[in-house]
């Protein structure tokens, strides 16, 4: 019996655990990079299911709110001590908070239920309107401006499911050109038109009056990423 060959075979075999092993382990981490991508059709499905039946309660709040506590379009307020900023303070909010979606006054939801099963990059936002979507105008008017709420950096399937869910024609995801803002204006009472979802200057096609879809973002600055609009008021 050969003990030495036998130590060189054990060695090699235990080389080629470890080699797998680290393979297995780098693919791991590279997956778990790409913001939640490769899940499961299913995964995906369910995932946004309960996303979209979240969006769909604060939709509800603020028409309630809207209906019950006389609060204009303007007047809507998403600010909360909970954020740990300020962005969201609505001077046009009366100060009972009646027209606060995050508060028991009001919309009767906390920030800590914000949806955040497909990344916690949440923003809402008045700055954009939807092609087609309630009054599309051209140009500075700010009464076609619809009150979105917006998940960025979501993953390709969930973003797939998404247009799957709202019943696209075409439900891939195709590129639209925005602008730095879309990441940075909380809505604070004033509706700015100076953003647009759809296909005019090169925009999305398949999203045309969708009131909610996802796009894949081209933002001057920032490296390409998937993102959810819903709209909770159509202007």
């Amino acid at each position: 019996m050969n003990i030495n060959n036998n130590n060189r075979g054990n060695a090699l075999f235990l080389i080629l655990i470890a080699v797998a092993l680290f393979a297995a382990l780098s693919y791991a981490i590279t997956q778990s990079g790409r913001g939640g991508g490769n899940v499961s059709k299913e995964t995906a499905q369910l995932n946004v299911s309960q996303v979209v039946q979240q969006m769909g309660s604060y939709r509800d709040a603020i028409q309630r709110m809207k209906l019950i506590n006389g609060c204009s379009d303007t007047q809507i307020s998403f600010a909360s001590s909970d954020w740990g900023h300020t962005a969201y303070n609505n001077s046009n909010s009366p100060t009972d908070e009646t027209c606060h979606l995050f508060s028991n006054a009001g919309g009767g939801f906390t920030v800590a239920q914000l949806p955040d099963v497909l990344g916690t990059d949440i923003i809402f936002q008045g700055t954009a309107y939807v092609e087609n979507v309630g009054t599309t105008v051209y140009g500075p008017d700010t009464d076609s401006t619809e009150l979105l709420m917006i998940i960025y950096n979501v993953s390709y399937d969930h973003c797939l499911a998404f247009n799957q869910l709202m019943q696209l024609s075409s439900p891939e995801p195709e590129e639209d050109v925005l602008v730095a803002g879309i990441y940075e204006d909380e809505f604070a009472g004033n509706f700015i038109n100076n953003q647009l979802f759809g296909p005019t200057y090169s925009g999305a096609t398949n999203i045309d009056g969708m009131p909610a879809a996802c796009v894949e973002a081209v933002v001057p600055g920032y490296a390409n990423n998937y993102m959810i609009y819903y709209s909770l008021i159509e202007r």
